[in-house]
């Protein structure tokens, strides 16, 4: 089998999080057992002296690459592919992973003068804003507290909300940290999430109800929620 290692800048932590953190590098690495793959985890976060929210890594596959067997996690335990955690762990690598290329296009496309259309804009933004509107009203989280949350200015989210101004990368990230969520139920560019709204919410609540595994709502019983 084999694990990936890699990390991330924080906005927690005042980092780029569209940048591994000093000098680290992804990693990718044969192992012969989970208990070896976790050895590695810990020894790459010891040298590269990462946080909390700087693990990105600690994904575990067949030989092959063809099969997800489930994380590393930060802490030095093992969640299978099979858990909520486990699928989390991959779709959160994933979506960083989506957020850097979408930087790296960016910048390409700045170098080259060729910028999306005003079509194309005024769609995304739109799209951006519909998702925020339904995030910050499932979240019962204001602009206001928002923007105090996240350091973005009020003039700023209130643009985003609107739609009248497309979300730069780095408030992408911080918004989606505030609100604990994934940065492409935000932006549908990214891909790789479903985009949340009150209708999606309401049949999996339903679900849970039906299936009688809504007993309690804690944390992690809403991170099935949100997730």
């Amino acid at each position: 089998m084999i694990v990936i290692l890699d990390c991330y800048g924080s906005p927690k932590y005042n980092q780029n999080p569209l940048k591994p953190v000093g000098n680290a590098l992804k990693e990718v690495i044969e192992v012969t057992s989970i208990e070896e793959a976790i050895k590695c985890a810990k020894k790459y976060i010891n040298i590269h002296r990462l946080r909390n929210g700087n693990w990105k890594g600690g994904l575990v596959y067949t030989d092959d690459s063809e099969t997800y067997l489930g994380a590393i996690t930060f802490y030095g335990g093992f969640v299978s592919n099979e858990t909520d955690f486990g699928r989390f762990a991959l779709s959160h690598y994933h979506s960083v992973i989506q957020l850097n290329a979408r930087h790296q296009v960016t910048l390409q496309n700045k170098e080259n003068k060729n910028s999306p259309t005003l079509d194309q804009n005024e769609s995304i933004r739109k799209a951006i804003a519909s998702n925020l509107k339904d995030l910050l009203l499932i979240r019962k989280v204001s602009q206001n507290e928002l923007s105090n949350g996240t350091k973005i200015a009020k003039t700023t989210i209130a643009d985003y909300v609107r739609g009248s101004t497309l979300i730069k990368l780095e408030n992408l990230e911080k918004i989606a940290h505030f609100l604990n969520i994934e940065p492409a139920y935000i932006d549908p560019t990214l891909g790789g999430a479903k985009p949340i709204t009150k209708e999606s919410l309401i049949e999996k609540i339903n679900e849970l109800f039906e299936s009688n595994e809504l007993i309690h709502v804690d944390d992690a019983r809403l991170k099935t929620i949100w997730y």
